[in-house]
């Protein structure tokens, strides 16, 4: 995802995906962190041999600019009903 969102923003920060590693990830060894249901953040440099996890072969510009544009929409959706909310009277 992050490597579509920058092909369609500033497609010159992005190496040619031919030189992009396969995305290979290192797991915890703590069950927790491993099976996902305990968060830590991850030291990349140790988690990654490329600093990068998931695949990012089938990245397109044309992935990022339909993911910005949703996102785009929702966040812009959010931020109108909020400011238009009354914060004294927020549930149903």
């Amino acid at each position: 995802m992050e490597t579509s969102n920058l092909l369609f923003i500033a497609p010159q920060l992005i190496s040619p995906l031919s030189e992009a590693g396969d995305g290979a990830e290192r797991k915890f060894n703590i069950y927790g962190l491993r099976d996902g249901w305990v968060w830590a953040q991850r030291e990349w440099s140790k988690a990654t041999i490329d600093t990068g996890i998931g695949n990012p072969a089938k990245a397109t510009a044309e992935k990022g600019k339909a993911f910005l544009s949703d996102l785009t929409e929702k966040i812009g959706t959010f931020l109108f009903e909020l400011a238009d909310a009354d914060l004294s009277d927020l549930y149903e």
